[in-house]
């Protein structure tokens, strides 16, 4: 019944008028806008907005009519760069729930951003204020059952995928160091290169042998600065799930001048 309520609520989605915005401050995801031509629909699905700092934040979607993703991420009102916490933004994570349309057609739940305006005083080249966008690949419910990272629940952050489960060129943080309640262990690119200095670059987490979030990490100078910024996601020989994955990031001020972060270039195998 589920799948045929969908597909009739998709019908009716793609049979709105083309540039047709619906917004509203509800909790559920909404369709706002229906672009393309008869061969390719693309419809754009929205979450609700969450406070934060001064503004809001909100998740998005575009897929085609045959429900392939073509970008998911969330937007940033100018305002959220003032009135942010001055300690660690792990104490007060910013949760973004995604368009329910999203969970069925990526392998993302939720959203998570922090705020590190400090950054990490013990990791060499994260000293740099930064925002994590934390992209779960594991329920809300699951992901808060992670605890704090002690040398009695390191089993559990030190059990990792298996073999070709995790792109070569990643490896994991010693520890305490990038282990986290409620997060995960942080994976960091080989090559130091990537984020020294810190501008950008993107971790993965894993917990349990699965990987739990992909987490674009972008300073507080480059999101400000409004600057495109594009990289590649390195990819793991095999996925954990049979959906379409991401292959790039983009870090940009969009022609509405809302800060957005998003995954791009999806592909399955």
């Amino acid at each position: 019944m589920g799948k045929i309520l969908m597909v009739g609520l998709l019908f009716i989605f793609f049979s709105c008028n083309k540039d047709e915005f619906i917004n509203d401050n509800s909790d559920k995801s909404i369709l706002v806008s229906d672009i393309g031509d008869e061969n390719n629909r693309i419809a754009t699905f929205v979450g609700p907005k969450v406070v934060m700092g001064n503004g809001y934040a909100f998740s998005w979607i575009r897929i085609i009519d045959d429900n392939t993703p073509l970008e998911i991420g969330i937007e940033m009102t100018p305002e959220v760069l003032n009135n942010l916490p001055k300690d660690s933004g792990f104490k007060d994570p910013v949760i973004i729930p995604l368009p329910e349309i999203a969970t069925e057609t990526t392998p993302f739940y939720h959203i998570v951003i922090t705020w590190n305006p400090e950054g990490f005083s013990n990791i060499e080249n994260f000293k740099e204020a930064h925002f994590n966008f934390y992209f779960y690949t594991i329920p809300l419910g699951d992901r808060l059952t992670i605890p704090a990272w002690s040398e009695e629940t390191d089993v559990h952050f030190s059990t990792y995928p298996p073999k070709n489960y995790m792109p070569a060129d990643y490896f994991p943080m010693i520890k305490d160091i990038g282990s986290y309640a409620e997060t995960g262990r942080h994976w960091l690119l080989g090559d130091p290169k990537n984020y020294s200095p810190l501008s950008h670059t993107l971790t993965y987490g894993t917990y349990e042998g699965k990987i739990v979030f992909m987490n674009p990490i972008a300073t507080f100078a480059l999101v400000k600065s409004g600057v495109e910024t594009k990289n590649n996601i390195s990819q793991p020989l095999y996925y954990q799930v049979n959906k379409p994955y991401p292959k790039e990031y983009t870090i940009t001020l969009n022609k509405n001048d809302q800060y957005t972060v998003y995954l791009t270039n999806f592909i399955r195998r």
